[in-house]
């Protein structure tokens, strides 16, 4: 596969020249006025204990705290098809709408 050579090793100069055209592409369809949805899945385990805090999704790409507020948190059956119980798993769903410029992503600076 491209994205690694010698076996494991990750093949950086694929990966940075991939990583470039996918930003080229988004900043392309985007503009400075778009509004985005950000959607991300997190796939638990229900015997984990340990929850995640809807706001340390995305914490660190926030470029104005009021974002957070606007932070939403589904809880949705697991999807996927498991050899062990597929109850005993569950997805929690975090979504966001927002301007391009209020999030701070690598692409756009």
């Amino acid at each position: 596969m491209y994205q690694f050579k010698d076996g494991d090793r990750l093949n950086l100069d694929m990966f940075e020249r991939v990583y470039s055209q996918a930003l080229s592409i988004f900043n392309y369809l985007f503009s400075e006025q778009d509004e985005i949805f950000l959607d991300t899945n997190v796939y638990h385990r229900k015997s984990n204990k340990k929850r995640i805090n809807p706001t340390k999704v995305y914490d660190r790409f926030f470029k104005n705290k009021e974002l957070k507020l606007k932070l939403r948190q589904e809880t949705l059956p697991f999807v996927f098809d498991v050899e062990e119980e597929p109850e005993e798993y569950y997805t929690s769903q975090f979504y966001l709408k927002c301007k391009k410029t209020r999030f701070r992503l690598p692409f756009t600076n």
